[in-house]
């Protein structure tokens, strides 16, 4: 009799815990599941995928930028871009990678330096751009058509914004308010995790709002087996607001080994949470590395 892996198994489980069996699975490519249920949900889910996580070394074409219509179900390539940190405007016209040149460095975290570059796409424009920065940006936001970047320069405050419509870059004094990243639902609620520094206990993986209501308990079977911690996440919220999605990352076995010093690949489960009913259930079943050799390096939900 064939048996299913330990973290196939979890995976699993967690799934029927928040009720995923009851939507119906799309498969959007090998490794990536969309699980379409009776929520009638708009916009489309961007992302970006590293085509092959053998190769070492960086280009503009070692990713492309993807859109899943989410009314369609219908799979689109936008662009070829570099691999690196994803961000989407929220209307997902303006798409920028965060990246580095030549190779990858395996303590990467640790020596972000050659973090200089981003990749700027326009979709309405179909026209790309690659832009330098002195160093390495400690944080990133996307506004209309403006980009702003905080470098990481010790000791100071360096903020740049390229602005994609003029194609012009200039040094700002703060960070502007964006009252689109708030994080609040559509009733003004804030949401997150209940314990989140004590994964030892349940409540680490219980969802609330900021009045206190319970929104969902997730399993914390990956918790107690795993021996990384609580890793659930809220990832974002719907761009009408009335959901959020909660990101789980777990280890698992990657396809393809190119270092047997690192045989892991890391896979995700994205839930989809009823912000004002707590309803939960599975919307994406990301297992790229243990099914093929692509890597999922970003998702965004736009409209």
């Amino acid at each position: 009799m064939k048996t299913i892996p330990a973290i196939r198994f979890l995976t699993l489980l967690s799934m029927l815990v928040a009720g995923a069996l009851q939507a119906a699975p799309v498969t959007v490519m090998p490794g990536l599941t969309y699980y379409d249920g009776s929520e009638k949900l708009s916009g489309k889910l961007v992302f970006l995928l590293q085509h092959d996580y053998q190769v070492e070394s960086n280009s503009e074409t070692a990713a492309s930028i993807y859109e899943f219509d989410l009314t369609t179900k219908v799979l689109h390539e936008i662009t070829k871009a570099p691999r690196g940190f994803f961000h989407s405007s929220t209307n997902g016209e303006l798409f920028f990678v965060n990246y580095w040149s030549g190779i990858y460095q395996h303590d990467y975290n640790f020596h972000i330096d050659n973090q200089t570059k981003i990749f700027v796409y326009s979709k309405t424009t179909k026209e790309s751009k690659i832009v330098k920065l002195k160093s390495a940006p400690v944080r990133s936001i996307v506004i209309g058509n403006r980009i702003v970047n905080q470098l990481d320069d010790v000791g100071s405050t360096n903020i740049v914004e390229y602005d994609a419509a003029t194609g012009k870059t200039s040094q700002l004094a703060s960070i502007p308010s964006d009252e689109q990243d708030n994080g609040r639902c559509y009733n003004g609620d804030a949401i997150g995790f209940k314990g989140q520094y004590y994964p030892i206990e349940p409540e680490g993986c219980t969802l609330i709002n900021d009045s206190g209501k319970i929104l969902h308990r997730f399993s914390w079977l990956h918790t107690l087996f795993s021996g990384n911690g609580t890793e659930y996440t809220v990832s974002q919220l719907s761009p009408d607001r009335h959901y959020a999605v909660v990101r789980l990352e777990t280890a698992l076995k990657r396809k393809f080994i190119r270092d047997p010093d690192l045989p892991s690949g890391s896979g995700n489960t994205y839930y989809l949470v009823d912000v004002s009913t707590g309803k939960t259930r599975v919307l994406i079943q990301d297992e790229l590395e243990a099914k093929s050799s692509a890597s999922l390096c970003g998702i965004q939900w736009v409209q």
